[in-house]
């Protein structure tokens, strides 16, 4: 039972787990990120758009900056994005989804918050929408924008973003405002089918050789050979446990046996058969 709990474990966390990163991830999407000694910019997105069977590529684009939200200063990743990307990394097929208060909109001048930006520490609201907030960028301008909704809270940031501590706006309006070099943090590549993955993930890492290309399929082989090795560890665990309750029963029949040799002797010579007497020896326990 040990040992069959222990698998049953390791095999239904491995489908949550699968589950849950095709549902963010999507199987028809691959992630290009710039290297240790490389960059990205927006040619490259229009680079990535020119290779076969790719649909759609949307930029990364963040940037740290200091908010004024009702005199509460805080500092968050000012994230630019399209409405595509926010459902993909909050993992929902719909905007609304993400929400917490406000509308599902995400236009020039008005801001997405996120969930610990709206909230201190305490749990007191500080953000709410309809409300205004000053937003100072690296180059020490200020900008102000309409709060238009809240997002709900996010276990878990996919791109190596924090959408809790997030502000989204509409992706040109951050490069226009923010970023006008035109450098992405990386890019999503939408590809037509999960057929064409591999041939995609290859043509990228051709063009992007000093890049990390990342899709679902490599990312679950990742993850399926550390559930291999959990299943491993927790069924070597059970096992143990198996051999040590065997030995254990074993032993304590062993010592009944010898202790009870008259007992049994008498037992034989009034009628009882060979197999009686280790049925009782069963039965009596229970």
């Amino acid at each position: 039972m040990a040992l069959g709990l222990a698998i049953g474990m390791g095999q239904g966390y491995k489908v949550l787990t699968t589950s849950f990163f095709e549902r963010v991830f999507g199987t028809n999407t691959v992630f290009l990120f710039p290297g240790q000694n490389s960059q990205l910019t927006i040619t490259d997105v229009y680079e990535v758009m020119d290779i076969p069977h790719v649909t759609n590529a949307i930029p990364i684009l963040s940037t740290v900056a200091k908010v004024d939200i009702n005199g509460h200063e805080v500092t968050a990743t000012i994230i630019g994005a399209t409405e595509q990307e926010i459902m993909q990394l909050y993992g929902v097929t719909s905007l609304s989804n993400a929400i917490l208060a406000g509308a599902p909109v995400l236009s020039p001048g008005l801001a997405l918050v996120g969930y610990d930006i709206a909230f201190t520490s305490t749990g007191q609201q500080i953000a709410y929408p309809g409300q205004v907030m000053v937003i100072t960028t690296p180059g020490g301008s200020e900008l102000t924008y309409t709060v238009g909704a809240i997002m709900q809270q996010s276990g878990i940031g996919v791109i190596g973003l924090n959408p809790n501590n997030a502000i989204f706006i509409d992706e040109n309006t951050f490069l226009s405002q923010f970023d006008p070099s035109g450098i992405v943090d990386g890019i999503i590549v939408y590809v037509d089918s999960p057929s064409n993955i591999n041939y995609v993930t290859n043509e990228l890492k051709a063009l992007f050789p000093m890049d990390q290309v990342l899709n679902l399929s490599t990312l679950l082989s990742s993850i399926n050979q550390f559930f291999t090795v959990l299943e491993l560890f927790l069924a070597f665990i059970a096992g143990i446990s198996f051999v040590i309750i065997g030995i254990w029963m074993f032993d304590t029949m062993m010592i009944n046996v010898i202790q009870r040799t008259r007992e049994f002797g008498i037992m034989r010579a009034v009628g009882f058969s060979g197999r009686s007497i280790p049925l009782l020896l069963i039965i009596e326990p229970r």
